[in-house]
């Protein structure tokens, strides 16, 4: 099955494979740009997307659905010949290989698992938000973050859980507003990162590999300047130290 939509700021296509619930996909047109989902309330599964030219509001997942808890899984959502898209996803996700390019937003309202986001062809700022509500409430499970040498604005809205997060470069903001556990970030010598942590999230097994003195760490409100050796020291309490 396949479905062309063009409009005037751009176009893409929509391809699935058959399978159980991926031979009722609908692609319907809202306010301000289209929603893709399937018929029959099921989960979208093989769907491969890809932005021709740029300029799409796009929101997947069922509208009249309230408790679906996985709306797309094992598919590709590529973005990155494109830019200025906006991809958001109702539901979760898993098994989901983004590639973005530069100014685009994708949104999860779910979890996103075992799945690949790579910005690292982008040439302008990438924003990817979970938005998540609470602090203990898993958004991203076993993922992996590939950030490019732009700008780019990692934001996790609930806990965090096996996830890696690789930037090349570029003044990255990654915010974690929940809990953070066997979690590792690989700040590269090009990376000016700012990582801003929850004051009363719970962390366990959290490592930042390849700070230097351009990283900044936010918990909270208080800043820490990278120390060495793993180490970070409060910039008004040099007793405050922390080290991850």
């Amino acid at each position: 099955m396949a479905n062309t939509i063009n409009f005037a700021e751009g176009g893409f296509n929509v391809s699935v494979t058959d399978g159980p619930g991926t031979t009722n996909i609908e692609v319907v047109e809202v306010p301000g740009g289209f929603r893709l989902f399937n018929e029959d309330g099921s989960t979208i599964v093989g769907l491969d997307l890809v932005s021709e030219q740029g300029g799409i509001d796009l929101s997947i997942g069922d509208p009249d659905s309230s408790g679906n808890t996985l709306a797309i899984e094992n598919s590709n959502l590529n973005f990155i010949s494109a830019g200025e898209d906006r991809l958001e996803v109702s539901g979760s996700g898993k098994g989901i290989n983004a590639s973005l390019g530069g100014r685009d937003r994708l949104i999860f309202d779910g979890r996103a698992a075992k799945s690949n986001f790579d910005t690292t062809s982008s040439d302008a700022r990438t924003v990817i938000r979970f938005r998540g509500s609470d602090i203990g409430g898993n958004v991203s499970r076993g993922n992996e973050f590939n950030l490019g040498s732009t700008a780019d604005k990692l934001i996790f809205g609930g806990a965090v859980r096996n996830t890696t997060i690789n930037d090349a470069g570029g003044e990255d903001f990654i915010r974690f507003r929940g809990n953070i556990t066997n979690t590792e970030i690989n700040l590269s010598s090009e990376s000016q990162s700012t990582i801003l942590l929850s004051k009363n999230g719970a962390i366990n097994g959290f490592v930042i590999n390849g700070a230097d003195n351009d990283d900044i760490l936010l918990i909270g409100s208080s800043q820490y300047g990278y120390q060495g050796n793993q180490t970070w020291v409060n910039i008004d309490d040099p007793n405050d130290t922390r080290r991850f």
